[in-house]
C-alpha cells in the first residue's frame, strides 16, 4: 500500500492501493469521500467553513465540492459516495464564547450543509471535543483509523 500524506487545504484522491493520512486535525475539518464500489476516494482538510472570495480547498464549502468533482472524475462506476467526517474539536475555545461561535462546530455544521445538499450520506463522524487527532483512510476498504494524542488507536 502507498501512503500519501495530506496537508491542510490539500485534496488528494487515491486509488485502493493508497492510504491518506492527515496528521494533527485540530479545529480543522477532515472530509473523507469513498465510492465502495470502484474502491477509491479523496480526502480533504478545511480549515474554515466558508470562502468569501479566493475559490481554495482550505474552506468547507468550496473543499468538499472541488473534493467531490476529483473523485467523480476517477470513479468510474458512478455509484453514490459515502462521507467520513474526522476533527472540528474546540480547542481554543475562551470562557465566554459560545460553543455554537468556534471554528470546529462551524466547519462541521458548513460540511453537513454542503453534503446534503450534494446528496452524501455521512456513515461516520468522530468530530467535536477538545482534542486533536489523525487519520488513515484506507481506500482498500473505506475504513478510517483514528489516533489521538495519547496514543489510542480506534476505526470509524
Amino acid at each position: 500500500m502507498k501512503e500519501i500524506l495530506a496537508k491542510a487545504g490539500e485534496i488528494v484522491v487515491g486509488d485502493r492501493n493508497s492510504i491518506i493520512t492527515a496528521k494533527a486535525l485540530g479545529s480543522s475539518l477532515g472530509i473523507c469521500l469513498y465510492d465502495s464500489y470502484d474502491r477509491c476516494g479523496g480526502f480533504v482538510e478545511c480549515l474554515l467553513p466558508k470562502c468569501t472570495k479566493d475559490e481554495r480547498s482550505c474552506y468547507v464549502d468550496v473543499g468538499i465540492q472541488q473534493l467531490y468533482d476529483q473523485v467523480t472524475s476517477i470513479s468510474e462506476s458512478h455509484q453514490p459516495l459515502i462521507a467520513k467526517l474526522i476533527g472540528g474539536a474546540s480547542l481554543f475555545q475562551g470562557k465566554n464564547q459560545q460553543h455554537e461561535d468556534d471554528i470546529g462546530h462551524r466547519n462541521i455544521k458548513m460540511a453537513y450543509d454542503v453534503l446534503m445538499q450534494l446528496h452524501i450520506p455521512v456513515v461516520a463522524a468522530d468530530v467535536g471535543d477538545t482534542f486533536g487527532r489523525t487519520l488513515h483512510f484506507h481506500l482498500d476498504d473505506g475504513s478510517v483509523y483514528i489516533e489521538t494524542k495519547r496514543d489510542f488507536i480506534y476505526h470509524i
